[in-house]
């Protein structure tokens, strides 16, 4: 249930030139929306105007590429003997306008959360707004994201159900969205490079049928699927690991299996072998495993569901790719004045952990983790620790045995441990900040 619906914060006047500055709109061929909604284009020389999106259709994909493989740096000498984790913030359903929460949490996720991830993208899956028509939600929406100084590379967006409320359309999505204002429409292929490593992102719009109905539990047209496997088959540049993005979960009784549209999905799961599937709707944290995939939904961050266990707080998901996808909630309390999370943020990338996505309702191991040798010694931990302005001291013990310090390698901590001799261990990485806060995260491992 949503809360009264709060007055809205002063609006951000910028002036055309510090809306460009903002938004890196000086770059030939970006696109941005003002405040009024009107599509503002940079000065591009002899270049020309660059186009502006059809709003009556789906005007993807478009590939785009962050960074050039060819142009990265060798990594430093720890790095290319380790290579680390790759990390993505994961935000879904913030519902604009829904009540006093929603406004305060995205702006609490752009001031607080996303400085301590410095250079790590946001992903954010779809019901970005309450109601799609109402263009003050968005005004808000937008104002905040381009006050943050985020660009379409940097905050990767899909639509939601809501985002297209009353009648299915998505015209304002393609106005207000960086996504749409930069030339992606509402969907598409985006790529990232780190130490190396080339990332494909799938962005899909799983909202495509055209009305409220089949949106709300998700529609997904074969025919972007098909459209989008062909971007990708002309693609040769080699891939590290393909993540896929929409709003709905593929089977749940709220997601593209009622409708019997999950089939296109999968068909783009198989044929990209992606590592995951990120996701919302539910405004819960859920993981399971498809084969090797990876299905991660995030819970709401500004719109949780009261009431309703699992879905009745708010946050986001941090997740990564290192010897496999790992996906983990952090979940922030407090009124609409003062939110907060637990800090420091800890999550272990590797080894995989054998108990990620166990539920209920499946006991299938992570496919991902693979039985370390008993009995020895070198084996590679990584975690990724997380702070605001703060020197964190970060350890970690395997099976309750002494602390041993962590390094820090650019941005993730590593360390070499020794495998006792049994079937399993549970590796725990614990950080503590100057101010006392400590935080922790285990993993269990097999050994063979």
């Amino acid at each position: 249930m949503s809360e009264k619906k709060s007055k809205r914060a002063p609006r951000v006047n910028l002036s055309r030139r510090e809306l460009l500055k903002l938004t890196g709109g000086a770059m030939a061929g970006t696109v941005v929306a003002c405040s009024d909604g009107s599509l503002l284009s940079p000065p591009t020389g002899d270049a020309g105007d660059p186009p502006v999106p059809d709003v009556g259709t789906d005007a993807g994909p478009v590939l785009s590429s962050y960074g050039d493989p060819a142009t990265i740096k060798e990594a430093d000498a720890a790095v290319a003997e380790h290579l680390g984790p790759i990390f993505f913030v994961h935000f879904t359903d913030i519902h604009i306008g829904s009540g006093s929460l929603a406004l305060p949490a995205l702006q609490f996720g752009l001031d607080t959360i996303l400085p301590t991830f410095p250079s790590i993208p946001v992903l954010a899956t779809g019901d970005l707004v309450e109601v799609g028509n109402d263009l003050a939600d968005w005004a808000d929406y937008q104002n905040a994201i381009v006050g943050a100084g985020l660009n379409a590379e940097d905050f990767i967006e899909t639509p939601g159900n809501h985002d297209a409320l009353l009648n299915g359309n998505l015209s304002n999505y393609l106005l207000y969205t960086l996504a749409g204002c930069n030339g992606h429409g509402k969907y598409g292929l985006y790529h990232r490079v780190h130490q190396g490593r080339r990332i494909r992102i799938v962005a899909l719009n799983t909202c495509s049928g055209g009305n409220a109905l089949q949106d709300s539990t998700g529609y997904l047209q074969q025919s972007q699927v098909d459209e989008l496997i062909a971007q990708i088959d002309q693609d040769i540049e080699p891939v590290h690991a393909t993540i896929v993005l929409g709003h709905h979960p593929p089977s749940s009784p709220l997601g593209l299996g009622l409708l019997g549209t999950d089939v296109h999905l999968r068909t783009l799961l198989d044929h990209t072998a992606a590592a995951a599937y990120l996701h919302g709707h539910l405004h819960m944290h859920y993981t399971n495993w498809e084969g090797k995939t990876l299905m991660a939904q995030a819970p709401s961050l500004g719109n949780p569901s009261e009431g309703m266990p699992g879905a009745d707080v708010p946050g986001f998901n941090i997740f990564a790719i290192d010897d496999g996808p790992v996906a983990k909630a952090v979940f922030h309390s407090g009124d609409s004045q003062n939110l907060t999370v637990d800090w420091p943020l800890v999550m272990i990338t590797k080894p995989a952990n054998l108990n990620l996505g166990k539920s209920l309702t499946s006991d299938d191991p992570n496919p991902w983790a693979q039985p370390l040798p008993r009995n020895s010694s070198g084996n590679v931990l990584h975690a990724g620790v997380f702070a605001p302005n703060s020197t964190i001291d970060v350890r970690y013990q395997v099976d309750g045995q002494a602390w041993q310090p962590m390094t820090k390698v650019t941005d993730y901590f590593m360390a070499e441990f020794d495998s006792p001799d049994q079937d399993s261990c549970v590796i725990t990485v614990e950080a503590e900040v100057p101010n006392g806060g400590i935080q922790s995260d285990s993993v269990e491992v097999e050994l063979a």
